[in-house]
């Protein structure tokens, strides 16, 4: 909760919010991973900052309840067979699925999607095959580049709340949404499913 604004639109207070959205991710997980193994891992975000002592973004990144809900979903689901979470969250996670390198961050560094997925590669000297970012409460695709497995590409998912006045003011935001991606090994990217939330 960045914003007075927002903490007043809250059914529940900030600590009991992060206690109530680690147990649905769980049960939510668990239920998912019946059907399938489940790897979770998370970046840290913007809106997870607690910002204690009036500080400003980034001031404080170890203070961000990103770390409180993956210790939990690691804790809660750590006896399921099917489920394997990374407790540890940071501000970029670098993973591989289905041999292809993945860069997961929450976006609020990237500046231009244009040039996000070249920087990547040269801080990790090795190609990254998709970069998936958010913050911008929208969803877009750039493509940004080419490597051994095919086009470097830039996908910034939709925002869970959808548009807020912040976004709007600022000119981007969109309905809110997730998106789920099946990746084939040695192939790629073979489909997205959009997912509309209401």
């Amino acid at each position: 909760m960045l914003r007075p604004s927002q903490l007043l639109k809250l059914r529940w207070g900030v600590v009991e919010s992060c206690m109530r959205f680690s147990e649905y991710m769980a049960q939510w997980i668990n239920a998912l991973s019946e059907d399938a193994t489940v790897s979770v891992c998370g970046v840290d975000g913007n809106h997870t900052e607690t910002r204690t002592l009036n500080s400003k973004r980034g001031e404080f990144p170890g203070e961000n309840l990103e770390k409180v809900i993956f210790w939990f979903l690691f804790e809660r689901l750590r006896e399921n067979p099917n489920v394997i979470v990374d407790a540890v969250t940071e501000q970029r996670k670098h993973v591989s699925v289905q041999g292809f390198n993945l860069l997961l961050t929450h976006g609020t560094d990237v500046k231009s999607l244009e040039n996000a997925a070249k920087q990547a590669m040269l801080l990790y000297n090795e190609p990254i095959d998709y970069l998936i970012c958010g913050h911008k409460h929208r969803e877009q695709e750039y493509v940004s580049g080419y490597t051994d497995q095919g086009n470097s590409v830039v996908v910034r998912v939709p925002s869970i709340c959808g548009m807020d006045e912040y976004a709007q003011r600022l000119g981007y935001g969109g309905k809110p949404g997730a998106l789920g991606m099946v990746l084939e090994s040695g192939y790629g990217r073979r489909c997205i499913y959009p997912i509309a939330l209401r």
